[in-house]
């Protein structure tokens, strides 16, 4: 007989507590809640459940793995590390506090390479990288759709040639789909853009219909679209509140290409949209 991991007996054991309740008439909050692992170095998540990252680390979400929420002991402090969730074709991943740098690590702090990328917001939240990778990384093919409320929010910041939210160097963008929270998305070095394509890539496809979204580009990518000498996707905005600009000197569109760029196709239906080149 196989061993029960030590979060499959804690799931099993809550699914008793819970039964034992409604037999017997006990209060469910009685009832114990799902454990939380915590987790830090080289680091597999083979389980859906929910995590806290204690120190610097490298965690990955393996393929079986369709929910997971990720939580920080002490958000307040940055930690170098990074998430990758590249194996994943259908994942909802809950960010709740975290506030990690993978500058160090030469890697995306957030990679979103799976077919379908569900982000649910919960508090503040930051992804950084100073170097050059996307703060969150969702290649061409690929799609991420960010949800939140009024009080949660997300900062993502991509380095040298890279989006915040996007793709790296000369690598287009995938599908971002934001539905609600507030979005920071930009980077911190020339060339890639707020939400879109790195250096030399095009902006792939953006879809904005709630929440509070700022995208900025730097020096010559869009806000939301192309990098630099990248064209500028297809964006649509039905709602929420987007400001978008190409940032420090402000070579590419606010929406639409990089510098030296086609336009793309950006069609607004509703929201409340400001967009400076």
């Amino acid at each position: 007989m196989s061993r029960l991991s030590a979060r499959s007996a804690g799931k099993l054991l809550l699914a008793f507590l819970l039964l034992a309740g409604t037999m017997f008439g006990l209060p469910l909050a009685a009832a114990a809640d799902e454990p939380v692992t915590e987790i830090s170095g080289i680091y597999t998540i083979v389980e859906n459940g929910a995590y806290k990252l204690i120190g610097n680390g490298t965690i990955t979400i393996a393929a079986n793995v369709t929910k997971v929420t990720l939580t920080q002991s002490e958000p307040a402090t940055a930690l170098t590390a990074s998430v990758s969730a590249n194996n994943s074709d259908a994942l909802e991943l809950t960010l709740s506090g975290i506030n990690i740098i993978s500058s160090s690590l030469d890697v995306e702090g957030l990679n979103v390479a799976g077919a379908e990328v569900t982000l649910k917001l919960a508090g503040s939240n930051s992804i950084v990288n100073y170097n050059n990778k996307p703060g969150i990384r969702v290649p061409a093919g690929k799609s991420l759709t960010i949800t939140g409320t009024n009080a949660d929010s997300l900062t993502a910041i991509g380095g040298n040639n890279s989006a915040g939210i996007g793709g790296g160097p000369s690598e287009d963008g995938g599908t971002v789909i934001i539905t609600g929270g507030n979005v920071t998305a930009k980077t911190s070095a020339p060339y890639g853009a707020g939400i879109g394509g790195g250096s030399g890539g095009d902006g792939g496809v953006t879809v904005i219909t709630g929440g509070t979204v700022t995208a900025f580009g730097h020096q010559s990518g869009a806000g939301i679209g192309g990098g630099s000498g990248g064209d500028g996707g297809k964006t649509t905005i039905t709602g929420g509140t987007v400001t978008a600009s190409s940032g420090i000197s402000g070579h590419g569109a606010g929406i639409g290409g990089g510098s030296g760029g086609d336009g793309g196709e950006t069609t607004i239906t509703g929201g409340i949209v400001t967009a400076k080149g």
